[in-house]
């Protein structure tokens, strides 16, 4: 169930993963994306599911395996195998998950699957396999991205987030501007639903379109000259990261809880952060061109207060 009053339950599971994620950094000087980025919605989604702790780590790299598919075009031979054994592995691992938790069920999602495949009118194996495959890698993957895409927005606009800090824009604002910014998913493909015509271009009914959703995010004549950067202040955000209609993401309340969550924390414990641009490597893809390292280094505040007291100290 991913309504708001389910994902605003999991606020105290989320504070505690985005807290021990940032308690169990000892340096300074970090790789954003490994330590923090990737690990905090793979803790979060992997616990809604009801994976065990001890498979996260290979989950996650089947999850980069299996994110190839989306460019087959550029891809390798050796990259397409890798593709299709994750394919196999996600198959096996779930198939296997229902039976355990058929056995031993808990409070996640796969024991409330598991409890309901092959009862009338619900999902049979192949489906459930199918949605918790979908779950993961896009509960995972998009969320990475945003979080990454924070601690850079941090380093390169710090007088953006003191607006957050001093009130003069709320969180909820600011992350639709961050989501508007650095869109986790840059382009989707779709098909035309009948016939039209868009710039003098006549498209046929069931012509493939693909939509570039990050260039769509940054059109200056809808956001205006400054697209390309971030600011808080901004009016207009109704971005395009989530999608719409019967397409829009399935997890955007349990995203943004995230994002709030995470946000809030960085701006209670880090003072400032600092980014080595010429170190900064993104995955070599246009769909998905998430940060893939991000060397930066953080100056603390003193640990962890709530943000309402930080806000206070200022």
């Amino acid at each position: 169930d991913f309504t708001r009053r389910q994902i605003e339950s999991m606020r105290p599971l989320i504070v505690n993963v985005v807290r021990q994620t940032l308690a169990d950094i000892e340096a300074d000087e970090i790789d954003a994306v490994r330590q923090i980025s990737i690990r905090i919605p793979m803790k979060v989604i992997c616990r809604l599911i009801g994976i065990p702790e001890s498979d996260w780590l290979k989950l996650e790299t089947w999850t980069a395996d299996f994110l190839k598919i989306f460019m087959p075009h550029i891809a390798t031979v050796d990259e397409l195998e890798a593709v299709n054994g994750a394919s196999r592995n996600f198959i096996e691992y779930f198939s296997d998950l229902i039976e355990r938790k058929r056995a031993n069920p808990g409070n996640d999602l796969t024991s409330a699957m598991a409890r309901l495949e092959g009862t009338a009118g619900n999902l049979g194996r192949i489906e459930i396999v199918g949605a918790l495959r979908g779950l993961l890698t896009a509960g995972f993957e998009t969320t990475a991205a945003t979080l990454s895409a924070t601690v850079l927005a941090y380093a390169r606009y710090p007088a953006e987030f003191d607006k957050i800090r001093n009130g003069s824009v709320s969180v909820s604002h600011a992350i639709e501007e961050l989501l508007r910014w650095e869109s986790p998913v840059q382009a989707v493909v779709r098909h035309a639903g009948h016939d039209f015509s868009l710039h003098g271009l006549s498209v046929a009914a069931g012509t493939p379109i693909m939509a570039l959703i990050g260039a769509a995010n940054h059109d200056p004549e809808h956001f205006g000259r400054d697209a390309g950067d971030i600011n808080f202040s901004r009016r207009n955000v109704d971005h395009l990261s989530f999608g719409g209609g019967r397409h829009f993401c399935l997890g955007a309340f349990l995203a943004r809880m995230e994002i709030q969550v995470f946000l809030e924390e960085i701006l209670a414990s880090w003072d400032s952060v600092h980014v080595d641009e010429q170190k900064i490597s993104r995955r070599p893809q246009f769909q998905f061109r998430s940060i893939n390292t991000l060397p930066a280094q953080i100056t603390r505040a003193g640990g962890f207060i709530p943000l309402a007291q930080h806000k206070k100290a200022l």
